[in-house]
């Protein structure tokens, strides 16, 4: 009634005389509670020692046992089933044909294309032989390859001459013109950047086709004289090539003098007339012979026609893809099958795999390659095997409404024992800390972003750590404190790592 009466008496004291009231009201409480806490009894059961020893942290998960490898089989094509070479439960290589359809009218048709690959190379032999034991005069050859590089020189020269005179600007023609040259003077020389250099420098080079061609003159029986002359014939059409593109620049410009495209016209004629020369000799000096030259062409188009043949014929059979068991066939000789049925199952012999989802609360404490303790609900928590941590799906997904996170973990061993579906549980060791103290977890309080403990002192071995502190009870010779702590790792079972605050051997109770 008091207060109600100074509320009515003005704003100004009513402000005044709430905050005196509120603060002996925290005072009232705190009060009631220190005396009701210092008459509360110890309960020597709800009292713990602080211990050294180890604080481990695991996380648990239920999940189902898969194979590594495992893949359904089926046909692409429908048909008739003439072989099954498995049962359930074999064991097969890589490689093991399981399942065949009939391939009858295929292995007609690859016998048809294997005599025409034989028919093929025994032409191709015959037309070697034929070239091989030819009179022809290799000297000749060799003068034939020299004077046809010689050519090809002296046309590029004939060539930097018109370029000079007409393309010696950074025009797209000049460029267009300057690669050309570059590209026929580096199959001879066997150098780079000389699209624009004057004949006279690039006629004193030596190396490439050049030097091969020098030396043949001095040895023409040691060296491959059809090679060489594949060269050469690929050096003449090249050079054919960019006098023609000369040819058409040519006729852009508005100015030329007569003279100039006859000379690059007469090159052209040269080169033809060399290259038709080269080829009327008796030795094909040409690739291996124009004629030879087809019959490779007929040789590899044989080939390929078998290859396709039997790349066919292969899809008629089903093959385990790696070493495995069979862990399901569905087939008998003579069922008529469709396309894409699955008809064997096959799992691989490396070791099984969990696959178990992990909320989001936890993920982060799980790493690849934490070890794990498995037990599986066919035998029971007495039978454990282990596991490691192999995988962890960085997008999670929803399930039941919480945020989860796939993890695979994979067996250690290969036991027997271990079957594909099976549920499993597995405890995941995501960390451990060795000779630390340690609490029950519930003994500590937490109070303003601090932790605390309670800890009971006999009141004639108070140590000087609390003398600094005051009791908050005094009961029957004992005085409890509470004492600022430090944690660290929290276990799984209860336990959590005391960093300071503690020593080993202090009683605590729980608040």
């Amino acid at each position: 009634m008091a207060i109600l009466i100074r509320l009515l008496s003005g704003p100004a004291e009513f402000i005044k005389n709430r905050k005196k009231t509120a603060t002996l009201l925290i005072l009232a409480v705190g009060a009631i509670s220190f005396w009701t806490f210092r008459n509360k009894d110890i309960d020597l059961a709800e009292t713990a020692k602080v211990e050294l020893g180890s604080v481990i942290q695991e996380v648990s998960v239920t999940g189902r046992v898969k194979a590594s490898q495992a893949v359904d089989l089926a046909f692409d094509r429908s048909g008739r089933v003439i072989y099954v070479g498995v049962k359930s439960g074999d064991r097969v290589s890589a490689g093991k044909v399981l399942i065949k359809i009939n391939d009858s009218e295929l292995i007609a048709q690859e016998s048809r294309e294997k005599a025409n690959v034989i028919s093929a190379e025994l032409r191709l032999s015959q037309i070697k032989a034929a070239l091989n034991n030819s009179d022809g005069d290799v000297s000749i050859t060799a003068d034939a390859l020299v004077k046809s590089l010689k050519l090809a020189v002296d046309a590029m020269v004939d060539f930097t001459e018109v370029q000079y005179k007409y393309f010696n600007v950074n025009t797209g023609s000049a460029g267009e013109v300057a690669r050309q040259k570059e590209d026929v003077l580096n199959l001879i020389y066997g150098q780079s950047n000389l699209g624009r250099t004057e004949a006279w420098y690039f006629m004193g080079l030596t190396g490439g086709l050049k030097s091969q061609i020098d030396e043949v003159q001095k040895n023409p029986n040691n060296v491959d004289i059809d090679l060489l002359a594949s060269k050469v014939k690929g050096t003449l059409l090249k050079s054919k090539e960019a006098l023609e593109v000369m040819q058409f620049e040519l006729t852009n410009e508005p100015v030329v003098t007569p003279g100039d495209i006859d000379k690059i016209n007469s090159n052209i004629d040269l080169i033809l007339g060399q290259i038709s020369e080269i080829s009327t000799r008796k030795k094909a000096i040409v690739g291996d012979g124009y004629e030879a030259e087809i019959a490779k062409s007929q040789l590899e188009q044989a080939r390929s026609s078998l290859a396709l043949v039997q790349a066919q014929i292969a899809k008629y059979s089903l093959v385990a893809s790696f070493s495995g068991t069979v862990a399901n066939i569905d087939v008998k000789t003579g069922q008529i099958i469709s396309s894409n049925e699955t008809l064997v199952s096959l799992m691989g012999n490396a070791r099984f795999q969990i696959e178990a989802n992990v909320s989001e609360a936890d993920i982060a404490k799980i790493s690849v390659g934490d070890f794990s303790r498995v037990t599986l609900d066919a035998y029971g928590r007495d039978k454990v095997f282990t596991a490691k941590v192999v995988h962890i799906d960085p997008a999670g997904r929803i399930v039941d409404n919480i945020a989860t996170y796939k993890i695979t973990l994979e067996f250690d061993s290969t036991d027997e024992g271990i079957l594909s579906g099976l549920t499993a549980d597995a405890d995941i060791l995501t960390d451990q800390k060795n000779d630390v103290l340690h609490i029950p977890s519930r003994n500590v309080i937490s109070r303003n972003g601090k932790k605390y403990a309670l800890v009971v002192v006999d009141k004639k071995s108070i140590e000087t750590r609390f003398a600094d502190l005051t009791a908050i009870l005094e009961k029957d010779g004992q005085s409890t404190f509470e004492v600022e702590i430090k944690t660290g790792l929290k276990g799984s079972d209860g336990r959590i790592e005391v960093i300071s605050g503690l020593n080993e051997g202090d009683t605590i109770i729980r608040e």
